[in-house]
């Protein structure tokens, strides 16, 4: 049988340098995991606002009309305006307005103290949705013929508004992007995280609409070609 009774001096020295090694590589660890964690907890915070603008053609319109009918009997202005509905539903109809895409008010009657006269006034008001607004100004005329009190000015509309809007704000969020990416490679920072973000959007108008002559005028229907979509984005990253 073999046995260890006594230990050289070279290999004690031996022993201590593995261990001094062991100890060493320790504190290494220690010190790139605390310098990883004072790296991570203490990012650079940047805001960056980028924004995005579509063109969309509108594809709608909402109009309302108001039609009306007098008499000295209430019950009779009341069937004078539901006769005259009627009709202009037939008239509306022409234009390819469907029944489903128009919505009556209740008939409001006011009595000869409030009409200003010896009749009672029975009226009504009709909002409808017009697919061709190629045809909106020989609509609104022909309301009027009809005996329409009061036509509306047609209020443009785009279909396909909200994927429009996400399309700009698409852009709006990949432009704040490239301004972080500027300012973190001007500081070093090649990583980055978003933690804000605020969207704003413009709603389309006929302030914001395009002719296709020019834009020295006012926009009639007719003559609108494009509505611009503009959403700007504010986005909060930190960097490291």
């Amino acid at each position: 049988m073999f046995a260890i009774t006594s230990v050289g001096e070279g290999f004690k020295l031996f022993s201590w340098i593995k261990q001094r090694n062991n100890f060493f590589k320790i504190a290494l660890v220690a010190v790139l995991l605390l310098l990883i964690w004072f790296w991570y907890s203490n990012p650079l915070v940047v805001t960056v606002t980028g924004s995005g603008e579509v063109q969309v053609q509108p594809d709608k319109a909402s109009i309302y009309f108001v039609i009306s009918d007098q008499n000295i009997d209430p019950k009779k202005a009341i069937d004078g305006v539901k006769a005259k509905l009627g009709q202009f539903k037939t008239v509306v109809g022409a234009f390819g307005v469907a029944p489903e895409d128009i919505i009556e008010s209740q008939i409001m009657v006011n009595p000869p103290s409030i009409s200003g006269s010896s009749n009672y006034v029975a009226a009504l008001s009709v909002n409808m949705t017009v697919s061709d607004i190629t045809k909106l100004d020989s609509l609104v005329a022909t309301l009027y013929s009809a005996g329409a009190s009061y036509v509306s000015q047609p209020l443009l509309v785009v279909s396909n508004y909200k994927s429009s809007e996400d399309k700009a704000l698409e852009l709006a969020i990949k432009d704040a992007s490239a301004e972080a990416v500027k300012v973190g490679k001007a500081n070093w920072k090649l990583l980055k995280k978003k933690v804000g973000f605020v969207q704003t959007t413009s709603l389309p108008s006929s302030a914001s609409t395009t002719k296709r002559s020019d834009l020295s005028g006012g926009v009639s229907s007719s003559s609108v070609d494009t509505f611009k979509i503009t959403t700007t984005a504010t986005v909060t990253y930190k960097m490291w």
